[in-house]
């Protein structure tokens, strides 16, 4: 699911990269690029997805009554913009270790894709973990 919705984002945040060693400030630009991206269309998703009833979330702001936008916005800004950062970091490792270093045995592919998985995994899910923890 992750894929098929950052990927299409990714490529517009990869747009202009060459295939040479990434300096400081592609990295800033891709990572920035595609959290900003991806917080903004993922935000909208959920609030759409919210106000029309296919799905409920169960939080503070849902429980206090409050519209689709408070809903959401309770979490999405800073869970959604961690998601598209995280994913990016894996693509610009994956970038870095595949295309740039063309290393591509069985090692480099475990190891950038277990990079890939514990950022994607640890940051958006704290960021919502502490979000939600402000509420009590």
């Amino acid at each position: 699911m992750y894929s098929a919705n950052l990927s299409s984002l990714l490529f517009i945040a990869f747009l202009g990269t060459n295939r040479e060693p990434l300096s400081l400030a592609t990295v800033f630009r891709v990572l920035l690029c595609m959290g900003a991206l991806h917080g903004f269309v993922a935000w909208m998703h959920d609030i759409l997805i919210v106000r029309h009833g296919i799905v409920e979330i169960y939080n503070r702001p849902a429980a206090e009554g409050r519209s689709p936008e408070e809903i959401v916005t309770h979490y999405a800004p800073l869970c959604f913009f961690l998601l598209g950062l995280t994913y990016a970091a894996g693509a610009l490792l994956a970038f870095e270790a595949f295309v740039v270093h063309q290393k591509t045995n069985v090692a480099s592919i475990v190891w950038v894709s277990l990079a890939g998985v514990v950022l994607m995994f640890s940051l958006p899910s704290l960021a919502y973990r502490a979000s939600e923890g402000k509420q009590r």
